[in-house]
Order: C-alpha cells, then sequence, then structure tokens
C-alpha cells in the first residue's frame, strides 16, 4: 500500500488538528502543516506531496488561488479545500481545478471520515 503525503496548509498551525486527528487511523497517510503558500508550492513542485488541504483563507491570499498555483506547479497532487460555500457555488468556484471535497469551516471528525472514503476510491 502507498504512503500518501499530506499537506495542510492555514494561516494558523492548529487549525487542521481535529480533522488530522482523526485521519491518524489511516495508517499509510503522512501529514505535516504549513502556514505558507510559498512552503505550500515549493513542496507540490519538488513531488513532496500527493495531497493539498487548504484553508479558505492562507497568508498569502484564498485557498483556492493556492490550489490554482498548486496546481500548475504539479496537476498530480490532489486538493481539498475548505469552504463555506454551498456545494453548487462552491462547484462553480472552483471547477476546472479538479478540487475532490469541499471540507466545512471547521474540519472535524465527519470530514475525516468523508475524505477517507474519498481516499480509498482514489488510491
Amino acid at each position: 500500500m502507498k504512503e500518501l503525503r499530506l499537506l495542510a496548509v492555514s494561516r494558523d498551525v492548529d487549525y487542521f488538528n481535529d480533522f488530522l486527528g482523526a485521519l491518524r487511523e489511516e495508517k499509510r497517510l503522512r501529514s505535516r502543516c504549513v502556514t505558507s503558500a510559498a512552503e505550500a508550492l515549493e513542496a507540490a513542485g519538488a513531488n513532496g506531496v500527493d495531497i493539498v488541504v487548504a484553508a479558505d483563507t492562507v497568508r498569502e491570499g484564498s485557498g483556492i488561488d493556492l490550489i490554482r498555483q498548486v496546481v500548475k506547479k504539479n496537476p498530480f497532487v490532489n486538493t481539498a479545500l475548505v469552504s463555506a460555500l454551498p456545494p453548487g457555488e462552491f462547484h462553480e468556484a472552483t471547477e476546472g481545478l479538479g478540487i475532490f471535497m469541499q471540507l466545512s469551516p471547521r474540519p472535524g471528525s465527519a470530514d475525516a471520515d468523508k475524505f477517507r472514503e474519498l481516499l480509498s476510491r482514489l488510491y
């Protein structure tokens, strides 16, 4: 089973604690958190991640803008995004970016369960 490298990006290093804590039982998943888009882009460009999970805002701007940049650097990185938009509006705002999951504004165990299910389909 392939090890998966997840990079969580937000202004607050603790923002994804509940979400990532709920994913700890996923043995093949290795996660780390960064607080800047520059760190995320470096990791994506160096093929150092498989999945980028972005908060709705990051230090340098919006999570959507970060994902646009990540996908340009490495189109093979899977992405998920925190957003309070209704599903239809989220789809419109992110169409073409290949985002595989919308996370709730305070991602926790329910988001982690759905994330884990989607991972099993992707990998």
